[in-house]
């Protein structure tokens, strides 16, 4: 799904929703692309709280959903409406 956000020529933007107003779910993993890219954690008005990079966004971001985060990465996590992310040539792009 895409999302209003200005993309470079190189890059692409995707979001995985939450429908239901509490915390980001965890999208299917077929829907997170294994490439490199940056990744950004929203709230539910759309604010950034958390932006990373990665190698392979797929990897990166299944580490979030996984049950032995720090506390400060569960908040955050916990806080989040919507995971995005932009995929790039390289990881140095991102």
């Amino acid at each position: 799904m895409a999302c209003a956000l200005p993309t470079s020529s190189t890059g692409h933007r995707a979001r995985a929703p939450n429908l239901d107003g509490a915390m980001v779910r965890r999208p299917p993993p077929s829907s997170v692309p294994d490439v490199p890219g940056a990744y950004l954690f929203r709230d539910e008005h759309g604010a950034v709280l958390y932006v990373g990079k990665a190698k392979s966004l797929r990897k990166r971001t299944a580490n979030y959903f996984a049950r032995d985060l720090a506390p400060r990465t569960r908040a955050m996590v916990d806080s989040a409406a919507s995971l995005e992310w932009i995929v790039t040539e390289n990881e140095v792009a991102a």
